[in-house]
C-alpha cells in the first residue's frame, strides 16, 4: 500500500486493491462490482496514489566540470521522466463532490482537476492540464459534449464509476466513451448488470476489447441460451471467462 494513503482499509479492500494492481501489472482491464458502501472509490484512490508518478524532468549537472574534469560520480548530462499523464474518472454529476473530498481526505498528495460545467470553456488544451495533474474529473455528459477534445489526448487511466451508463452499446454516451484514449482501463459499478446480459458485453468491450467478440456473435452464443434457455453450460461457460476480470463482494459478506 503507498504510504501516503490517509487510511487503513479493511481485509476486503485490500485484497480489492491488490487485484486492481496485477491487472494493472498484467495490462488487462477489469471491474470492480463490490455492493455500494464496501468503498470502492478508496480502493481504486489507492491504486492511483501507488501509480503515481512525478511530474517534469529530472535535471543533472553536466558532468564535465569547467576545469574539463570529469566528474566520476556522474554519469548523464541530463535524463527525463517519463511523463505520465493524468487519469481521467468519469463519473455521473452527482458524484463529483464525493470523489473530490474523498481525494482531499485520502489521497491529498493526488492533484485533482474537475473538467465540468462552465469552467472547462477555459481548458483549451486538456493535453496539459494532464502532464500537471494527477486525477482529472468529469461527466458522462461532458465526455458526450467534448469528445473531440478529451480523444486528442492518451491518458495514464480511464476509469468509469457507475459505469452501467454505458450499458447500451448503441447511445451516445458509449460511442463517446470509445472514443477516448487511455493505456489502462478500470469500471466501478455495483450493478454490473442491469437488465441484460448485453449490459455486461458493453462494459467488458470497452475494457478488453475484442474480448467477447462482436455482440451479434455474444447475443447468440450467451445471451440468448441463457436469458431465452436457461442454459446452465453457458452461464457457467461465461462466469468463468469473466471471472478474472470482475470482482464482486456483497455486503452480507
Amino acid at each position: 500500500l503507498p504510504i501516503k494513503l490517509n487510511a487503513t482499509l479493511r481485509s476486503y479492500q485490500n485484497e480489492g486493491y491488490n487485484w486492481m494492481f496485477s491487472l494493472f501489472e498484467n495490462e488487462l482491464g477489469g471491474c470492480l462490482a463490490d455492493d455500494m458502501g464496501l468503498g470502492k472509490t478508496i480502493q481504486t484512490l489507492a491504486l492511483l496514489l501507488k501509480l503515481k508518478r512525478l511530474k517534469g524532468k529530472i535535471i543533472i549537472n553536466d558532468p564535465i566540470e569547467h576545469v574539463g574534469q570529469l566528474d566520476l560520480f556522474q554519469t548523464e548530462n541530463e535524463t527525463k521522466d517519463e511523463i505520465q499523464n493524468a487519469s481521467l474518472v468519469v463519473l455521473p454529476t452527482s458524484l463529483v463532490h464525493n470523489w473530490e473530498n474523498e481525494i482531499a481526505k485520502f489521497t491529498p498528495s493526488l492533484k485533482v482537476y474537475k473538467h465540468v460545467g462552465a469552467k472547462r470553456k477555459n481548458a483549451i488544451d486538456i493535453s496539459k492540464i494532464a502532464t500537471f495533474y494527477d486525477v482529472i474529473l468529469t461527466t458522462y455528459g461532458t465526455v458526450r459534449n467534448d469528445k473531440d477534445i478529451l480523444s486528442k489526448t492518451e491518458f495514464f487511466y480511464l476509469i468509469l464509476d457507475e459505469s452501467q451508463s454505458i450499458k447500451n452499446s448503441t447511445s451516445k454516451t458509449y460511442r463517446a466513451i470509445m472514443k477516448l484514449k487511455a493505456k489502462h482501463k478500470l469500471v466501478i459499478t455495483g450493478t454490473p448488470i442491469e437488465n441484460s446480459l448485453a449490459d455486461l458485453w458493453s462494459q467488458m468491450n470497452f475494457l478488453n476489447p475484442g474480448i467477447f467478440g462482436s455482440l451479434p456473435f455474444f447475443r447468440k452464443t450467451f445471451i440468448t441460451p441463457i436469458e431465452k434457455n436457461a442454459s446452465e453450460e453457458q452461464q457457467q461457460r461465461l462466469q468463468l471467462m469473466i471471472r478474472p476480470f470482475v470482482l464482486r463482494r456483497k455486503k452480507d459478506e
